[in-house]
């Protein structure tokens, strides 16, 4: 994939479609969607979708595609406009869903955890938090950005 110019922070919005080099070689690309913004980031929701070509990707995939892996913050400043850590593999955004809206279901999600002490607490994707175990928490994706082979791990086997 050639290297796109970085897009300005402000113009990354929820609704944001993403591609991004699933290995070293450039012969894999998976995709995802912004779906939320948070006081830490974007939530990214990855799609189990691969492809050989970065813009192979149709809207009848998205419209039917799961979820691959988990939800995870995406540190957009550094992965989109900053274009950080090639050597992780380009992120670029290549579409938009403008009427995007995020279900009830999924807003009430609670999917990261943060941890100070002994205690903790689950965060949904809206950025709410209620106190739950360490163990729970352990379970949960730790509230904060993500970036390159890091974030890729909460998205997909790179081993598929």
């Amino acid at each position: 994939m050639v290297i796109k110019k970085s897009t300005p922070l402000r113009n990354i919005k929820v609704g944001d479609i993403i591609c991004y080099e699933l290995d070293s070689e450039g012969s894999k690309y998976s995709y995802g969607q912004l779906i939320a913004k948070t006081g830490a980031g974007f939530v990214f929701r990855p799609f189990n979708i691969i492809h050989t070509e970065p813009n192979d990707l149709t809207v009848d995939e998205i419209l039917n595609s799961s979820i691959a892996g988990r939800h995870f913050i995406l540190d957009v400043y550094t992965a989109l406009d900053k274009k950080k850590f090639h050597d992780d593999g380009e992120w670029r955004i290549i579409g938009h869903e403008s009427d995007f809206k995020l279900s009830e279901q999924e807003s009430n999600l609670f999917l990261f955890s943060r941890k100070i002490g002994n205690r903790a607490e689950k965060i949904n994707i809206l950025g709410h938090s209620e106190q739950c175990s360490l163990e729970e928490a352990d379970n949960l994706v730790a509230y904060g950005p993500y970036l390159g082979d890091q974030a890729k791990k909460w998205s997909i086997d790179l081993n598929q």
